[in-house]
């Protein structure tokens, strides 16, 4: 029954999504222009012929970004500490046919919610100036259909929305693995437009080796809905409503899901076997307002979270608004996030040590030096534990950020 109280929310949006992508490639291919019945065999035989002069040629671009970090760590009573980081991503995308390419990305560091490696290292266990590990951060399959449709298969960016590019159901730096969909379709003379997100990502395989049992897989699945709305007087609207469900969470422990998580169910809540008390079945609706007239952009943003799953404690929030003048930017973000309204070992890394039970502010400035470069400095100032004895935590960031 619980497997089943999981997917019945996940499938009913998905097949609303499928039947409405399904009702909007109709009616395009209703809209084509009829075929001329005027159509003689000589020019028939001129458009083969220039389609077969025309033939694609593939192409691959290669890119890349090197970050350098100062970071300075404030944590309840204990001293400050800096310490500087490195981060590089390295990647080449391949355009094998118009409508199909292949990407993969290198990236620095092991865990899965960060790239970052720590310049002396005392928990390296090597001498100064080791060799630091690059993995395979990005590795999928894109297929773009004609009707609008594109197809993700791999080891893929998330394309999922969040207002003000918050990460309080997703870190972004994790890159997903499995199956995704994403439709887009334009109505009202191009001033509204709906995207639809489906996905099915893997989080842990799982198989009992010493028993020789095949054990039920936890998956993320994903469906998205979004509207665009371009206003009178340079203003355009972002409305959207998402759910994303974690399976077979409920009974399991943080180290059995996430590779690089210990023991530490980071302000979820557990049961007295030290498993998961809840699964994590998160509604996102989420609505952003933005104004842009060159240079000056001005956003505005709301998200609200709820975790069906669990019976309190299973809210999350963020608003904020974001500033942009041609080379300048900045942002503030107000969260709070209360124990099991996310799955803890996914949300952000940065704000309150990757905690929920938490609740603070994110303050980013930025400057754009120029094509290549651009500085960036960020304060997450939280508390956690704030349900029981709160504890202080601020970190600020220094970026040197250089793409290619």
């Amino acid at each position: 029954m619980q497997r089943q109280s999981v997917l019945i929310p996940a499938i009913k949006l998905t097949l609303i999504t499928t039947l409405f992508v399904a009702i909007c490639i109709s009616s395009q291919a209703q809209t084509l222009p009829p075929v001329s019945e005027t159509t003689t065999v000589s020019q028939t035989a001129v458009v083969s012929a220039s389609t077969t002069a025309a033939e694609f040629v593939p192409t691959s671009k290669f890119s890349g970004d090197f970050r350098y970090r100062h970071q300075a760590l404030k944590d309840n009573q204990k001293e400050e500490r800096r310490i500087h980081r490195l981060m590089l991503r390295i990647g080449q995308t391949f355009q094998i046919q118009s409508d199909l390419k292949f990407t993969y990305r290198l990236m620095t560091g092991t865990a899965a919610n960060s790239g970052n490696t720590t310049i002396g290292d005392k928990s390296s266990n090597t001498q100064g100036s080791p060799r630091y590990s690059i993995g395979l951060d990005q590795a999928f399959v894109a297929y773009t259909a004609d009707t609008g449709l594109d197809l993700f298969i791999g080891k893929m960016p998330q394309f999922f929305y969040s207002a003000g590019k918050n990460q309080i159901i997703l870190d972004r730096d994790i890159t997903p693995e499995g199956l995704a969909l994403q439709y887009k379709y334009v109505f009202i003379d191009k001033k509204l437009d709906a995207t639809f997100n489906l996905a099915s990502l893997w989080v842990r395989e799982r198989y009992d080796d010493s028993f020789g049992e095949d054990q039920t897989d936890s998956f993320l699945n994903v469906g998205q809905v979004l509207v665009n709305y371009k206003l009178p007087y340079d203003l355009s609207l972002v409305a959207g409503y998402g759910m994303y469900s974690f399976t077979n969470i409920k009974d399991s422990k943080p180290n059995e899901i996430f590779v690089q998580s210990t023991a530490d169910f980071k302000g979820n809540t557990s049961d007295l076997l030290s498993n998961y008390l809840y699964n994590y079945e998160m509604t996102q609706t989420l609505l952003e307002v933005k104004w842009t007239k060159k240079p000056y952009e001005v956003t505005v943003f709301a998200e609200l979270i709820k975790n069906t799953a669990a019976d309190t404690n299973n809210r999350a929030q963020a608003t904020g608004v974001s500033l942009g003048y041609d080379k300048f930017s900045i942002s503030y973000i107000d969260q709070v996030i209360e124990n099991d309204s996310v799955l803890a070992v996914y949300t952000n890394s940065d704000f309150a040590g990757g905690q929920t039970d938490s609740r603070g502010n994110i303050l980013q400035l930025g400057y754009k030096m120029n094509k290549n470069a651009a500085l960036n400095y960020s304060v997450y100032k939280a508390e956690r534990a704030v349900s029981t004895l709160p504890v202080d935590i601020q970190l600020s960031q220094l970026d040197l950020t250089i793409s290619f």
